[in-house]
């Protein structure tokens, strides 16, 4: 991980935080170590470690400009059910009902 973290960003630099295992899991590079900070508290450090370990895949997001960019790498769609699969199948409706529960957590954090 931290070969990876030494990589080249231009203008930004890796930021450190305090949990091992968000380290483990995430690069963060910002050009404003007190702004990440802000965003990034303990909390959403574990919430989105939680996240990826619960979703078992990688993901990437972004903070610029007050937004915020998730990306799921994934083939499945995330939002909506298989149309060839049986609509009712609760474990479908279940994942795509935790994933806007995530969401909804996840950006209730980072607008208190």
């Amino acid at each position: 991980g931290r070969a990876i973290q030494s990589t080249n960003k231009g203008n930004l630099e890796i930021v450190r935080l305090e949990s091992p295992d968000f380290e483990k899991n995430f690069i963060v590079y910002s050009n404003d170590q007190i702004e990440v900070r802000r965003f990034l508290t303990p909390l959403i450090q574990e919430k989105l470690t939680n996240f990826k370990k619960m979703k078992k895949t990688l993901f990437a997001f972004s903070i610029q400009s007050n937004q915020i960019s998730i990306a799921l790498p994934n083939s499945k769609n995330q939002f909506e059910p298989n149309y060839f699969s049986r609509t009712d199948d609760v474990k479908i409706i279940r994942e795509i009902i935790d994933l806007f529960l995530f969401f909804d957590e996840l950006l209730s954090h980072l607008n208190s």
